[in-house]
C-alpha cells in the first residue's frame, strides 16, 4: 500500500500547481485538479503544513532538513533527542526540525555528506530523495 501511494505521489511531482493558502493547522488549499488530492492529504496527515507565514511554496525546492521531516512524520516514527545530532553542521539544523533530523539518522534513513555534514539548507537531490524512498519502504 506504501509503494503504491509513493508511486502516486511521484507521478505529481512535475504538475503545475496553483496554490491558495489559509493560515491556520491543516488548512492549507491547493487549486490544481493533478496534485490537489496528493498535497491535501499530506497537509491532512500532518506531513506537511506550509511555511510560518501560512504559505506552500511548491515551485521552491526541498531541502535536506524538510525532506527528513516530511519522511519522518509519514512513517509516523516516534521522535528521539536531538543529543545524538552529531553533524559537523548541526548548529545549522533548525530547533524546530533537530528531533525529526535525529529521529531520521537514528533509523538509518539519512547520512551525512563529506566531512560529515548534513547540509540542511541545500536542496534535496533526486538521488537522495530515492535513496530516502528506499530506506523508508524497508521501515515500513
Amino acid at each position: 500500500m506504501l509503494l503504491r501511494k509513493m508511486r502516486q505521489a511521484v507521478k505529481y511531482l512535475d504538475a503545475p500547481t496553483n496554490v491558495t493558502v489559509t493560515p491556520g493547522v491543516n488548512s492549507l488549499t491547493v487549486n490544481a485538479d493533478v496534485s490537489n488530492q496528493a498535497v491535501n492529504q499530506a497537509v491532512k496527515n500532518s506531513i506537511i503544513n506550509g511555511y510560518e507565514d501560512g504559505t506552500f511554496r511548491p515551485e521552491q525546492p526541498v531541502t535536506r532538513v524538510e525532506m527528513a521531516v516530511m519522511i519522518v512524520r509519514a512513517l509516523g516514527l516516534k521522535l528521539v533527542s536531538d543529543e545524538g545530532l552529531l553533524f559537523s553542521d548541526s548548529e545549522q539544523v533548525p530547533q524546530w526540525a533537530r528531533p525529526y533530523v535525529a529521529t531520521a539518522y537514528a533509523a538509518g534513513l539519512i547520512h551525512g555528506r563529506d566531512n560529515n555534514e548534513f547540509a540542511p539548507n541545500d536542496e534535496a537531490t533526486r538521488a537522495e530523495a530515492t535513496i530516502l524512498i528506499l530506506g523508508m519502504l524497508k521501515i515500513k
